[in-house]
């Protein structure tokens, strides 16, 4: 029988057996399709995950010479921090203001984040598709940014020359813009109290005009998922069969 001495010098073997396994070599990864890729912002740790943070100051500096563009809509027709916050869709990325990626002021620690991002966040990058009648139809990356009085847009990358006017209607398109909502708002909180106290703190909620096909994988995708791994999945079939667009 082993005596206590034995049992400890034994643990102490196992331990440094362990210690000393070597780590298999990773594979490489591939090169993204489809997908805007944020830069790794902060170290990655053994105990967490690698968080990807997107900028406002670093991403003005991708396409610098295109400008913003007005949307002249008001917050009760169109609020991107309802609207892209949903679930209806899963690719828009919340960008942070003007912070370091090395900040560590009490501000940032205590941000309030949640599966989406920021619960403050004012602008967005995305993909909207310029044209959804064919399988491999050309896609804009853009910015939307929220003010207090309307909504911006901003061209980041195009597949294909697209002028100013057609990117508008496009946009236009997409959040359903033609339609006034606050009629509407009006007309449902006639007819059911419940939904009148929600439209008062919800306002310019609307239902975006998806790409077919995204919109049926991310229904797909959806069922007895949450929000994080419902992003994963549809990022991973970006990755695996889209197109290449940028690299933030």
């Amino acid at each position: 029988p082993s005596s206590p001495n034995n049992k400890k010098q034994k643990v102490k073997t196992i331990q440094s057996t362990k210690e000393s396994t070597t780590t298999p070599l990773k594979k490489e990864k591939k090169q993204p399709a489809n997908i805007i890729t944020p830069s790794p912002s902060l170290p990655s740790s053994k105990n967490k995950k690698q968080i990807l943070r997107l900028y406002s100051n670093d991403l003005a500096k991708v396409s610098p010479q295109n400008d913003w563009v007005d949307l002249h809509i008001s917050p009760q027709e169109l609020r991107p921090s309802f609207t892209l916050t949903t679930g209806q869709c899963f690719h828009w990325i919340a960008v942070e203001q003007d912070e370091s990626a090395e900040d560590t002021s009490t501000t940032s620690k205590t941000a309030k984040t949640s599966a989406w991002g920021t619960h403050d966040a004012q602008e967005w990058v995305g993909i909207i598709p310029t044209d959804t009648t064919t399988i491999t139809g050309s896609s804009i990356v853009i910015s939307i940014r929220e003010t207090p009085s309307t909504t911006l847009y901003r061209i980041l990358y195009s597949l294909s020359p697209i002028n100013e006017r057609k990117v508008a209607e496009i946009i236009q398109d997409y959040f359903q813009l033609h339609i006034t909502l606050e009629p509407l708002y009006q007309e449902w909180s006639l007819r059911d109290e419940r939904l009148k106290r929600i439209a008062e703190v919800l306002p310019g909620v609307r239902i975006i005009r998806q790409d077919p096909i995204e919109c049926l994988f991310s229904f797909i995708c959806s069922s007895n998922n949450n929000i994080p791994r419902i992003t994963k999945i549809l990022s991973s079939f970006r990755e695996m069969y889209g197109d290449f667009l940028l690299n933030l």
